[in-house]
Parts: C-alpha cells; sequence; structure tokens
C-alpha cells in the first residue's frame, strides 16, 4: 500500500482503492501462511523466504509479457514485496516462540 501511496508505483488504486486494498490483504496473507506453513514442515525461515523469493521472481518476470510494464517498477515491487514478507514472518515466528515460552 506504501508503494501506491508514497513511491507512486503503476497500480489502479487511485480508480480502485478498497480492490486494490482487499487484494493486497488476501495476497500478504495468503504468502504469509504459506512460508510459515513451510517452516511448520521442517524448512528453516531462510530456505521458506528463498522458496518464495524465487517464486516471485519467476512469476513476475512472466507479468512483463503479459502487460506492459516498466522492468524497473516490478522489481522494485517485487523487492518490497519480498522484503515486507520476510520481515512479518520473522516477526510471526519469533512472536511463536516468545509465546511458548511464556
Amino acid at each position: 500500500m506504501i508503494l501506491y501511496k508514497v513511491v507512486n508505483i503503476y497500480a489502479v488504486f487511485n480508480t480502485q482503492p478498497l480492490k486494490t486494498f482487499v487484494w493486497c490483504t488476501i495476497v500478504g496473507l495468503v504468502t504469509s501462511l504459506v512460508v510459515i506453513w513451510l517452516t511448520k514442515q521442517g524448512q528453516s525461515i531462510v530456505k521458506a523466504l528463498l522458496i518464495y523469493a524465487i517464486n516471485l521472481i519467476f512469476f513476475n518476470s512472466f507479468m512483463l509479457l503479459v502487460f506492459d510494464f516498466s522492468m524497473i517498477d516490478l522489481a522494485f515491487r517485487t523487492g518490497v514485496d519480498i522484503m515486507a514478507i520476510s520481515i512479518g514472518a520473522m516477526i510471526t515466528i519469533r512472536y511463536r516462540k516468545l509465546i511458548k515460552q511464556i
């Protein structure tokens, strides 16, 4: 959401803010849950995040074939998405460990 307002990357946020917000929320939730699920399956957090990052990079690379995007815009968006999911997943996993200690 910050990218849409502050950095002004290409999006339909100005014309369809509710749909964009719902999309971002659902994608973030599902992605975080998959990364957390991978860690519960015995994968390290680094390996789980690496799987997510490689998958997102490949997926977004094919988006360039379908849509007329700026490659710099897409690379920036991909990097921020990977960073945001990584931070969120690490916080969640550390929080779960803290709760288990109590």
